[in-house]
């Protein structure tokens, strides 16, 4: 006997099916318009064979439960909101949209590392090929409340907060309650003559905003940090509160986990191209312009896809650049003749893994980032710097986080 449960389900589902947009226009023989088609070619099949995958795949999808995290082989032909890139910042941007109006709109997101295989052990936490390639999982997971600028200071406060209550805000039903590891330790920030003044005035902007620290002289560094050599050092800048590191996997799959429970879909393929279409203006002066709004993507298997969305949010990390430029930005005209300045950069590791001493990249002010177990680079000026020798170190990172 078929439970009441599923007839239900079953009847909304044949409802919602028969409003389906992409029935109508599956069964059009409709070349799609003034579209400018990619040079990869995407799958298609004849028209009424589409219309039997869209309603196989609607009915699947609808009755397969909201926990799953990976909609496979489940593919829409449409959404509203395309994500490109799963990551902490895709999945963040995918959590918030859902989780103020779920029901509103779709959104699916690109993310072309979700296989997953057992595989290595990476930071303190065993993790799995998904998300290999990952600036999220590459870095430190550190959270500070020392920057110059007022709006990184809040927003870092806000996800203080955020992370306090992660447990409650990221909780979905049949799985446990996330756990990501929060280890509580100030950054350390120093500062030389010339950068000291520029630290106080840092230092008082992010007391008023509500973040604790303490500034410290060079003889208190010395007590409370007694391994750390400070010739040149004028002043330092230590966090006492709401800054520390956490295991970024762990956070990134309560991310991913609960957007999903909010409706959102995680699809594992790449973006290869995209499909424009010429509109010229109809009134004024001659005018003619490409939008975009279709993805080409191809999936583990090699098929390729195409997905319509009305609006794209590019989250792609070190490779939003790549991104930027399958849209013709910095290869086109007017707006589009800048290109998007943003590539992958990496961090050497001495042979071994290990080291007694760090190569610091510094910033004027001088400045380190000082962990229990983790010391490492900021930016571009040498200098060498003796660490404990507990310190590990991986292969290398797209982020500007230590690792």
């Amino acid at each position: 006997m078929i439970p009441l449960k599923c007839l239900r389900k079953a009847s909304a589902a044949f409802t919602r099916l028969c409003q389906c947009k992409d029935i109508v226009r599956a069964c059009s023989s409709d070349g799609g318009g003034g579209r400018k088609k990619s040079k990869f070619v995407v799958e298609e099949d004849l028209p009424d064979r589409r219309a039997f995958k869209i309603l196989r795949d609607e009915f699947r999808g609808y009755m397969k439960p909201k926990s799953s995290e990976v909609q496979e082989p489940l593919f829409p032909k449409e959404v509203d909101i395309l994500v490109v890139g799963g990551g902490i910042m895709g999945s963040s941007i995918a959590y918030w949209l859902k989780q103020r109006a779920p029901e509103s709109f779709s959104l699916a997101v690109l993310e072309r590392d979700l296989t997953v295989r057992p595989s290595v052990v990476h930071a303190y936490t065993d993790i799995h090929d998904a998300y290999a390639r990952s600036s999220t999982v590459l870095s430190i997971g550190g959270i500070r409340q020392q920057f110059s600028l007022p709006e990184n200071v809040q927003l870092s406060m806000f996800s203080a907060e955020f992370l306090r209550n992660v447990k409650q805000n990221l909780s979905v039903l049949d799985f446990d309650p996330p756990d990501i590891q929060f280890q509580p330790h100030g950054y350390l920030f120093l500062a030389s003559d010339k950068g000291a003044d520029q630290m106080l005035k840092n230092a008082e902007m992010q007391e008023e905003l509500g973040a604790k620290l303490e500034l410290m002289k060079p003889d208190e560094l010395r007590k409370q940090f007694p391994w750390i050599n400070t010739d040149g050092i004028a002043l330092a800048s230590h966090g006492l509160e709401n800054e520390g590191w956490f295991d970024p996997y762990a956070l990134l799959t309560a991310l991913r986990r609960k957007s999903v429970s909010l409706g959102a879909r995680y699809l594992n393929a790449e973006l290869v191209d995209f499909e424009f279409q010429t509109i010229d203006a109809q009134r004024g002066p001659e005018i003619s312009y490409e939008p975009v709004n279709h993805a080409v993507v191809r999936t583990p298997d090699g098929v390729i896809r195409r997905i319509t969305f009305a609006i794209l949010v590019v989250a792609a990390g070190p490779h939003s650049g790549e991104v930027a430029k399958l849209l013709r930005v910095g290869t086109g005209q007017g707006l589009l003749e800048v290109p998007l300045p943003v590539e992958p950069s990496a961090y050497a590791q001495p042979k071994g893994g290990t080291a007694s001493k760090c190569v610091a990249w510094l910033r004027r002010p001088v400045s380190l980032r000082s962990q229990r177990e983790r010391l490492c680079p900021r930016s571009s000026n040498r200098a060498l710097v003796p660490v404990s020798p507990w310190i590990t170190f991986t292969a290398e990172t797209c982020s500007w986080h230590p690792v």
